[in-house]
């Protein structure tokens, strides 16, 4: 049975996730980055490699953001995105760390655009839940994909 620290850890757990989703498609890059801890890692893969700390994430994600800005035809508005995030598993939860495992699909005006898991640490640190590495994998993409490069 789970006491009132695992449930309220597991709830700002959730509320980690749904903020770096919400931040994300929205552009708001470095509020995305902020959720991760100082060092921490992100692993995007086929999006462009694995950046390590705030700074880097920053710079990795508008290179994505760049690239796909340029996969919308001149003259066109940029496509909304929209990651829909379920299947979220915490476990491990104790000693301000836990382990995430959850499904993405990601549609932008091709409809669905991408799909995939995560899997995440988190951490505490100085009082709030943070990624300290999420990696992305994507399972697959539609051939018509603005976010996936092409093979």
């Amino acid at each position: 049975m789970m006491d009132l620290n695992e449930l309220t850890a597991r709830e700002e757990i959730r509320q980690l996730l749904a903020a770096y989703t919400w931040a994300g498609d929205r552009g708001r890059i470095e509020e995305l980055a902020d959720l991760f801890c100082v060092h921490g890692v992100l692993d995007v893969g086929p999006f462009g490699g694995r950046w390590e700390g705030r700074s880097a994430i920053i710079t990795g994600l508008r290179a994505v953001v760049n690239r796909s800005s340029a996969s919308v035809p001149y003259g066109a508005n940029p496509s909304p995105v929209r990651h829909h995030v379920s299947s979220i598993l915490i476990t491990d939860v104790g000693g301000g760390r836990a382990r995430v495992r959850s499904y993405f699909a990601v549609h932008t005006a091709v409809g669905l655009d991408h799909w995939g898991r995560y899997f995440d640490e988190v951490s505490l640190e100085l009082g709030h839940w943070r990624f300290a590495q999420r990696m992305v994998v994507v399972d697959g993409a539609s051939d018509r994909s603005l976010m996936v490069p092409s093979p």
